[in-house]
């Protein structure tokens, strides 16, 4: 099985998630997808301390931050 990930970074304080796109791509659906003129078909999500929302729609995934020094751990 082929792990994909995405690394998540809040701009107001610095916290780091490591995100397994298997428990973020079920909240990517159809009906909370957001669609405008300028940017197209698209998801918006808001990253909060402990949770991941997607707008329209309000799926959430709880998450928890690594830390900071988790990078140099995974190489």
């Amino acid at each position: 099985m082929v792990k994909i990930g995405l690394i998540f970074n809040r701009l107001s304080d610095g916290t780091n998630y490591f995100i397994d796109m298997n428990a973020l791509f079920p909240l990517f659906t159809k009906e909370n997808m957001i669609v405008n003129k300028r940017e197209g078909e698209h998801w918006k999500m808001d990253i909060w301390k402990n949770k991941i929302v997607l707008r329209n729609g309000g799926k959430t995934l709880h998450v928890v931050p690594n830390e900071k020094e988790w990078i140099s751990k995974m190489l």
